[in-house]
């Protein structure tokens, strides 16, 4: 095993474009062992040279030892190693959220309609608790939602990840944010508030973009909303509500209406957070 600062790494688990990602346990203080036996998430992301871009890498960190929400995925630990930043943040074990799904929509079995409710509520107070710090999320969609499997239950007695269907036998499924690679304080420096600021760069992911975003236009809290709009109809439908590859197609695309069998109250919700005008979406704390 690598011993990377305090941290013991077992394996690595994912790579991508922000960087690499491990378990760990942390070494003792002084015999130099691992003495934790729960495992962390060790996410590593390596530190560009140029002064702005290095400010912008070191963001995720700030924001996520700012959280302190029990909705979005804390930082329980950073430091600098060799060239790259460090995040040590909780394991949760029962994966992601799309991949869930995945396996859902395979089987042809859909999420009951108490457990979508439990889940996005979760999700939208960790929206809500970032907008109320003046920040966005930006690339918020299911695989950057994941859930604690020591809350998650048995499905059909074969499969431990499966378990939507009795999420209530043993207790809430707890589920966090995660992954504020690209997350965006909005503050105006001339005091006119972090409420009207309006961010101008262009990132995310293109299946979760709010219309603004494509049109390249500034956009704010609202298109976090779209995401987490989009996050509650997947869970609902199983697949995506757009899938766009320009704004031309965004525009003329209409999401296939939700099954029936959820209510008319949450699907009518889910309709107006994927409103094209952001003006004509709720804020967060609207939603909830």
């Amino acid at each position: 095993p690598t011993v990377v600062g305090p941290y013991e790494v077992t394996r690595k688990i994912g790579e991508g474009g922000y960087g690499k990602i491990f378990l760990a346990r942390r070494l003792a203080r002084r015999v130099g062992r691992a003495i934790d036996d729960d495992e962390v998430v060790l996410k590593q992301v390596k530190l560009p040279t140029k002064k702005l871009e290095r400010e912008m890498c070191l963001r995720e960190v700030s924001i996520m030892k700012g959280a302190h929400h029990p909705c979005v995925l804390e930082c329980t630990e950073s430091f600098v190693d060799g060239g790259s930043v460090y995040i040590a943040m909780p394991h949760c074990t029962g994966g992601d959220l799309a991949s869930l799904l995945r396996r859902h929509k395979k089987r042809g079995r859909r999420v009951p309609e108490r457990v979508v409710l439990d889940w996005f509520a979760q999700i939208i107070l960790g929206v809500e608790h970032l907008h109320s710090h003046d920040t966005l999320h930006r690339d918020l969609k299911s695989q950057n939602v994941f859930l604690r499997r020591d809350h998650l239950p048995v499905a059909g007695g074969a499969h431990r990840d499966e378990g939507a269907h009795a999420s209530h036998h043993r207790g809430r499924s707890r589920v966090a944010l995660g992954d504020f690679g690209i997350a965006r304080e909005l503050r105006f420096d001339d005091g006119g508030g972090g409420a009207d600021a309006m961010a101008r760069t262009f990132v995310g992911t293109p299946v979760f973009m709010a219309p603004e975003m494509f049109k390249r236009k500034p956009y704010d809290h609202k298109a976090d909303v779209w995401a987490a709009g989009c996050v509650l109809y997947e869970m609902m439908q199983l697949s995506e509500p757009f899938r766009a590859r320009t704004m031309g197609e965004l525009t003329r695309l209409k999401p296939k209406p939700l099954p029936s069998e959820y209510g008319a109250d949450l699907r009518d919700l889910c309709a107006r957070m994927l409103a094209k005008n952001p003006d004509d979406r709720p804020t967060a704390r609207e939603v909830i």
